[in-house]
């Protein structure tokens, strides 16, 4: 297992340092990418990991979530179980949610769909068809007409009657 860090967070530095110190031969630090070879870059892994502390809220809902998601990619989540992102991986079935912090479990869980190719082509297959039917630019801007014109609607017969 190969494990990718890609981008530069301010964190970069230092895991880079640790890693090193450590002498973790399966963990490779790549710069931040085009956007064309990044979406290579997904296209060629098994899975996708989002990880946060434990203190991190519900409002945190990291983008790559959706970019993972839509690339048809199962993402194993460690993260707070009340968390966005624990919601939105579980209502999907698009991966495994382990508690933040949880350096055991989430092994447990990366070994798991390691092995498993049909298990994380159907969490991916899912993952994709939730991003469609959820983040689908038409789909939201309908969406969003629909809710404007209901309380625009609304707003005009209750005038009606209050006047």
């Amino acid at each position: 297992m190969v494990f990718l860090l890609v981008g530069d967070g301010a964190d970069r530095s230092r895991l880079e340092l640790k890693a090193k110190a450590l002498g973790i031969p399966n963990l490779r630090f790549i710069g931040l990418l085009p956007k064309e070879e990044y979406c290579s870059l997904l296209s060629a892994v098994d899975l996708c990991l989002v990880t946060q502390k434990k203190e991190v809220g519900d409002i945190v809902f990291p983008s790559k979530v959706m970019t993972y998601l839509a690339a048809s990619k199962p993402v194993v989540c460690s993260v707070n179980k009340n968390s966005e992102v624990a919601k939105v991986i579980e209502e999907a079935l698009a991966g495994v949610v382990v508690p933040a912090e949880d350096s055991k479990e989430m092994a447990k869980a990366l070994e798991t769909l390691a092995m498993d190719q049909d298990t994380r082509k159907r969490l991916g297959e899912n993952g994709r068809e939730y991003a469609l039917n959820t983040w689908d630019r038409e789909k939201v801007l309908e969406a969003m007409e629909k809710v404007v014109w209901e309380v625009l609607t609304k707003q005009h017969e209750q005038q009606g009657v209050l006047k």
